[in-house]
């Protein structure tokens, strides 16, 4: 959570991401057209894929360590200024714990590990030589791309995210580098120039995320795996963000609704892999849904009435194998017009329909959200909670001042409701969760 969310707060919520299986680092996301006799693949992840085929070598975290680098040794967060960054995923992220997670697992509070290994034919010891395993958990790089301090044992480091720093390592040392690179050349030319994924731009972002955090092969699911679930927002703060972010603020709303465009596009092709799973199918329907009142709180230039046609698809399809896989289809084809409207919206976000996105949000019929269990229950808290919070940064509201909004949000917060190990009745949440985010949106109304 937040900065005035406890630190105990903080943790819990960081371990049950953990425990939900998010370190899914390299399972893959969808694009581009589905031919409808066969559901969408999910395999190795299309971020991954354009980093190892820059055929540049990834060089391991251990290069960035140094004190006048990334290694300056301050782990508070937030950061108030760069040069720790290392220091701070070392210390604090559990991208770093990724390996850690499978080399030495904690078989008793996690016994679907062992089971997931039993069914897939993957000795326990050695789960981080497994392609299945190590394409989450570590960085499946050929021997030919790994630099002299790369080590399996990282986890999930800065190259899986920022690409292979053959080329770009000792530049972006110059100060100023990387954003006179960013004036002369887009995303894409930034990236096969020089092997550099930027992150600031929030598509790319939350591209590169939700292709980590949200796909997952289908087999790794009937085995027992958690299904992964996400929230680009709730995510990046409980990493925690190692960096100074310029999507904050307002702008946080772009980065949400990017987040949610790509969770409905992953979500829907997992569906149809999966046509029989009542658990795909919330998912996916509650990021549809969501997408929907986006384009419909104006968060998102758009038509509405598409993202509504899809939830009716979907909805229409009841487990039929060909329908959802027709339904993936036109996911595909919806999002890339909505991913480029998002693009293009002022890089500083909006107050205005921030503002209206959270009301929005308060307003739906509870309906729209417990329909889907927790699932759907999870996200209207993910978003509120992280919503509200970018208002108060971009207001720059008083932490004191913001109490009765944070205060009203307790009850849902205190639910833990998307802790995969809480036994919370969902029912109880149906009920506390829209209610406490109703609350809480109208004591933000009030406020500047």
């Amino acid at each position: 959570m937040g900065s005035n969310v406890p630190a105990s707060t903080r943790t819990s919520t960081r371990t049950s991401l953990i425990r939900a299986g998010m370190f899914a680092m390299f399972l893959g996301s969808v694009g581009g057209a589905i031919a409808l006799a066969q559901p969408a693949k999910v395999g190795p992840a299309k971020h991954l894929d354009a980093l190892l085929a820059l055929d540049k070598k990834f060089e391991g975290a251990g290069t960035c360590s140094g004190s006048s680098c990334h290694g300056g040794g301050d782990v508070k967060v937030p950061v108030t200024k760069i040069g720790s960054e290392f220091s701070i995923w070392q210390a604090k992220d559990a991208h770093a714990k990724a390996a850690v997670v499978i080399t030495k697992p904690d078989l008793k509070a996690n016994p679907w590990m062992k089971e997931i290994a039993g069914k897939l034919s993957v000795p326990e010891k050695d789960l981080l030589s497994s392609a299945s395993c190590v394409s989450c958990h570590g960085s499946p790089v050929p021997p030919k791309l790994q630099g002299a301090k790369f080590d399996q044992a990282e986890g999930v480091s800065c190259y899986q995210c920022h690409g292979p720093s053959e080329t770009w390592n000792k530049p972006h040392q110059t100060k100023g580098w990387a954003d006179g690179e960013r004036a002369k050349m887009d995303h894409a030319k930034l990236l096969s120039t020089h092997g550099l994924f930027d992150t600031r731009p929030a598509v790319q972002r939350a591209e590169m995320c939700a292709s980590c955090h949200l796909a997952i092969d289908e087999k790794l699911v009937v085995a027992g795996h958690p299904q992964p679930v996400f929230e680009q927002l709730t995510f990046q703060s409980e990493e925690p963000e190692h960096w100074i972010d310029r999507n904050a603020g307002y702008a946080r709303l772009n980065l949400y609704a990017a987040g949610q465009v790509v969770a409905m596009r992953e979500t829907v092709a997992q569906l149809a892999m999966r046509p029989k799973d009542k658990a795909a199918f919330d998912q996916a329907a509650v990021h549809v849904r969501l997408v929907s009142l986006l384009v419909d709180a104006k968060a998102i230039p758009g038509d509405a009435a598409k993202a509504k046609a899809l939830l009716t698809d979907i909805e229409a399809a009841k487990g039929d194998a060909a329908k959802l896989t027709a339904a993936s289809a036109a996911a595909d084809a919806l999002a890339p017009a909505l991913l480029d409207a998002i693009a293009k919206l002022p890089e500083a976000g909006d107050k205005a329909t921030l503002k209206a996105t959270i009301a929005a949000l308060a307003a739906a019929d509870p309906a729209t959200f417990t329909a889907h269990g927790r699932r759907g229950i999870e996200q209207l808290y993910f978003a509120v909670d992280r919503l509200t919070q970018a208002y108060r940064d971009g207001a720059k509201i008083a932490v004191a001042d913001f109490k009765p909004v944070r205060d009203a949000l307790k009850p849902a917060r205190d639910l833990k409701i998307y802790d995969a190990r809480n036994t919370a009745d969902v029912g109880t949440a149906a009920t506390v969760v829209p209610a406490a985010v109703k609350d809480a949106a109208a004591k933000l109304a009030a406020m500047p």
